[in-house]
């Protein structure tokens, strides 16, 4: 539960751990800044997780993004919030990500293989009636060179297999392909040959570098992101409904 992370993860730096954040670190940004600053106080080691961002795809995107550029980029995530959270409805509530909860992985992995930063431009968010945050969110970005053609879909109410996919049109014309959430890559259809070790192995592997070399690695930027949606994005009622469970009494 992302709204509890904050309070423990500074009882562990106070007691002297180093600390792993699973994503996303904290439901707000203030508070991941918060936990970075109280980290350098204690000098100990403070890493956001972002797994996603250490999938087989993600070093060999980040070469092609960078050396060819991209012109457009579409992100679909798709899944059944049923099948992920079945009984949980904390993201349901103020302060939780509604299906950010999981779009924060694509958000993280945007951030990883790109240079240029998005901005948000227009959102349309659709609540669920009993809930705070979206079921669905339809996203269009800005960077500094494209004022169009960056957009997002994400979805907590498909049905079928998921959909983990960002597709880019570079600046040649070729079609970049990142799938699976990360496990599968492709050009103009053809499939990248990946390597490298599954995504929670190099999460763990490189808190333990972090940890041998006292250093801190926080990413704030996805999070940043969910903000602005959630800020900025025009709320309309989703056809679904979430049954929120009260929290129990102190």
């Amino acid at each position: 539960m992302t709204a509890t992370h904050y309070a423990l993860a500074a009882q562990a730096l106070a007691a002297g751990w180093h600390v792993m954040l699973e994503k996303p670190p904290t439901p707000i940004l203030s508070q991941a800044m918060d936990l970075h600053r109280l980290a350098r106080n204690a000098r100990r080691t403070l890493m956001t997780s972002w797994h996603a961002a250490c999938a087989p795809a993600i070093a060999p995107a980040r070469q092609i993004l960078s050396a060819n550029g991209m012109r457009a980029m579409r992100i679909t995530w798709r899944e059944n919030v049923q099948k992920w959270h079945p009984g949980a409805n904390w993201f349901w509530k103020p302060g939780g990500h509604g299906v950010f909860d999981a779009g924060i992985n694509a958000l993280s992995i945007a951030c990883a293989v790109m240079d240029d930063p998005l901005f948000v431009r227009d959102a349309i968010l659709d609540i669920p009636a009993g809930a705070a945050t979206p079921c669905m969110a339809q996203v269009q970005w800005s960077t500094p060179s494209l004022s169009s053609g960056v957009e997002g879909i994400f979805d907590w109410t498909h049905r079928g297999l998921e959909v983990w996919d960002i597709a880019w049109t570079l600046n040649n014309g070729r079609r970049l392909l990142l799938s699976q959430g990360g496990g599968g890559l492709s050009l103009d259809g053809v499939g990248i040959t990946l390597h490298g070790t599954h995504e929670y192995e190099c999460v763990y592997s490189r808190f333990e570098s972090l940890v041998h070399a006292g250093a801190c690695d926080i990413e704030y930027r996805p999070v940043a992101l969910v903000e602005d949606i959630l800020s900025t994005g025009q709320r309309r009622p989703a056809e679904m409904a979430v049954p929120i469970t009260p929290d129990p009494a102190p």
